[in-house]
Parts: structure tokens; sequence; C-alpha cells
């Protein structure tokens, strides 16, 4: 009987519908957010951060090489904000040396009241930074939410656009393709020309003359045909 008992028991637990189970999953841990150059402002629009009860986020500067100059919390009544280096106003940082943050914490807080501050549920976070590149301003929003959207936001670099490579093959494919266009006499030219000019993009990048043809599908003959008329020794 008491084998029978168990087993009823077990299968009970077994059959228990999935939506009364809690799984717990973790918030995405990082957001990594490009930044400008020159000084420019970094976002047309605030970022936004969502800030929960039991959860800090993390503003890293490290992966740009920036220092932070300034940070103005215009609501301080429920958040609280933290760097590791000096910075006006911040706690620690009225006996520290060094030349400003690069890492700011940002941490809920129960409401506080305020004098002379309205209750919102948003604050806007400036920071001002400082580089090699000319440093610029960066705007967040902080949200309250009930979960946060990331632990971590990275502020790195911009990608730099990839320099255009010439050569004499480069420049006798311009001239072919030019003057092919002159022309018109080409076999079914006006499919074959964007494939030149993918070629073209694909040498200008550095790859090798195979690869960008493969890339392109555009043959051998094609290409020998074009190269034939923009060789300046045959045209002269």
């Amino acid at each position: 009987m008491l084998k029978t008992v168990n087993c009823f028991m077990l299968l009970a637990v077994l059959t228990i519908p999935s939506a009364n189970l809690a799984i717990a999953t973790e918030p995405p841990l990082l957001r990594v957010v490009k930044t400008a150059t020159q000084g420019q402002a970094n976002q047309m629009h605030p970022i936004s951060i969502g800030l929960a009860n039991g959860y800090g986020v993390t503003l890293s500067f490290l992966p740009s090489q920036q220092v932070i100059t300034k940070a103005w919390l215009d609501n301080p009544n429920f958040v609280t904000i933290d760097g590791d280096g000096c910075l006006q106003g911040l706690p620690g940082s009225l006996n520290c040396d060094g030349p400003g943050a690069k890492v700011l914490h940002l941490k809920r807080i129960n409401d506080l009241q305020i004098p002379g501050l309205p209750a919102t549920n948003t604050s806007l976070l400036t920071v001002v930074t400082t580089g090699a590149d000319g440093g610029g301003i960066y705007l967040y929003r902080i949200n309250k939410a009930t979960k946060p959207n990331s632990l971590i936001f990275e502020m790195v670099p911009p990608t730099p656009e990839p320099s255009t490579l010439t050569s004499p093959l480069i420049t006798q494919l311009e001239r072919g393709i030019k003057i092919a266009s002159s022309q018109k006499n080409i076999e079914d030219w006006d499919n074959l020309k964007p494939k030149l000019r993918r070629v073209l993009i694909y040498l200008q990048q550095g790859h090798p003359l195979s690869k960008s043809l493969n890339n392109s599908q555009v043959s051998w003959q094609q290409i020998g045909q074009i190269l034939e008329l923009g060789d300046e020794k045959k045209s002269d």
C-alpha cells in the first residue's frame, strides 16, 4: 500500500502544469554602445537604462579609454551614483587622487522626498568625458523598472571605416568600366556593370583578384575584356 501511495505522489508531481513552476532567468548582462569621436554629442536620443530593485547598473568607459570628468544626475530621489575615481559631488571623491573616473555605478533606492524636486519615475544622467579623440557628452534616461534591460553598458570606440586601396589594376579596371559604359557594345552590359563594381569594391578592400571575381560572379574572360579596354597603352 505504501508503494502504491508513493507512485501516485510521484505521478502527481510529474503532471504539475509547467506554468506553476517558477524558472529564474538572468537578465542580459552587457550592452555595447558605440561612441562618437571628435568631441561630438554621442547620442541624439538618451540611452534608456532600466533600474530595478536589487540590480545595480554599471557604465564602463574602459574600452573607449576615455575619462569621465563630470556626471550630472537631474533627479537623485530614486538613484544613487558612484564612480571608481575622483568626480566632484560623488561619494568617496573628497580624498582621492586621479584625473577622473572610468566606471560609474547606479543603484535604485527607495524614493526620497527632496524639497524643490518633483516626484518622477525617470532621471536624465549626463556624462562628460575627455580623451585622445576629444571626449564627448553621453546622455542616459534612467527609468524605474521591475527588471533591468542590461547590467553593464560598455562604451566602445566606433569601428573605423575600412580604407580603400588603389593600384594600377584598380585604375585600369575603373577606366575600362568607364569606356565600356560610353561605348555600350559589351554583351549584357546592364547586368555585368554592377558585378564589375562589386569587383572594384573587393579589390579596394584588399581582396585578391581571383576572390573578387568569384564573389562577384565575373569570369576571367569578362574581366579581361574590360581590362583591355582600360589599358592606357592600347588606348593611346
